[in-house]
């Protein structure tokens, strides 16, 4: 009886133990699984996350996409802006010179009687007289500018603007020294000369162009000192046309953002018609 009861108690005991084991496999393939639940659900998070950000992205594209655009139409619309008061500061200095010249052309005592004026006769010599007068005031209209560099011009980019603010001559109001472009009152032949000045152990080029199209190259390379170099050109322009310096298209010189340009009376733009 002893026996029996024994065997009963260690029965009763292993059969304990393997359902503990047991239930302890089960609570751990439930946590297991429950953190492979939580581990996707957070990878799904993560990649709802990652496409609204893609989302918010391409938006901001989008509009720095537009700003740029329009940034660009204002700056074509300045640009005709100033070509439209380029034209009408020239035409008010033409007509000034003439009001003063028609002026000069006048007897000192018109206002009396005997005063010993030429009277033409006919309306044609009239018409001679007064043409002859407008040819007269037209030749003494001059076209020519000079300007210089105020200061080093670095960290330049290709087909950047070379500016020369200091403005020496600006006759006839053709040179524009804030945006450092030339605009061209009347058709005819100009002559142009560029002079650049490069830094010690240092190398530039530039380009004078009309209306973004080449025209003459310089090239300035200092090594161990500084480099001058001066170009010149002639060139047929119609009204409007405009001309400017800015640095050439070629990285085996100009790498963007290391050109420089020694400024001041060193480096010049200059013009004037024949």
């Amino acid at each position: 009886m002893e026996l029996t009861t024994l065997t009963f108690v260690l029965l009763s005991v292993h059969v304990a133990c393997n359902l503990a084991v047991s239930q302890n496999d089960n609570s751990v393939e439930l946590r297991l699984n429950e953190m492979e639940r939580n581990f996707f659900s957070a990878i799904e998070y993560l990649k709802s996350e990652l496409r609204d950000t893609k989302g918010k992205l391409q938006h901001v594209q989008s509009e720095l996409s537009s700003a740029k655009s329009s940034l660009r139409d204002i700056h074509l619309e300045l640009s005709d802006t100033r070509a439209d008061l380029q034209t009408t500061r020239v035409g008010l200095q033409k007509t000034q010179s003439e009001l003063q010249h028609y002026r000069n052309d006048q007897p000192l005592n018109s206002s009396e009687p005997n005063a010993l004026a030429p009277e033409p006769q006919t309306r044609r010599e009239i018409n001679r007289l007064l043409s002859t007068r407008s040819r007269r005031v037209t030749s003494k209209q001059e076209k020519a500018f000079s300007a210089q560099a105020t200061g080093h011009s670095v960290s330049l980019v290709t087909h950047q603007t070379v500016m020369f603010p200091h403005v020496v001559l600006n006759e006839g109001a053709v040179y524009d020294n804030l945006t450092g472009v030339f605009t061209c009152p009347e058709p005819g032949v100009y002559y142009f000369s560029v002079t650049i000045m490069a830094f010690r152990d240092d190398e530039v080029e530039t380009e004078l162009v009309v209306n973004g199209y080449q025209m003459m190259i310089n090239y300035a390379g200092g090594y161990q000192r500084h480099d001058q170099t001066t170009n010149s050109v002639v060139v047929r322009l119609n009204t409007g046309d405009r001309v400017w310096v800015r640095i050439l298209q070629n990285p085996a010189v100009n790498t963007d953002g290391a050109i420089r340009i020694y400024g001041y009376a060193w480096s010049t733009f200059s013009g004037f018609m024949l």
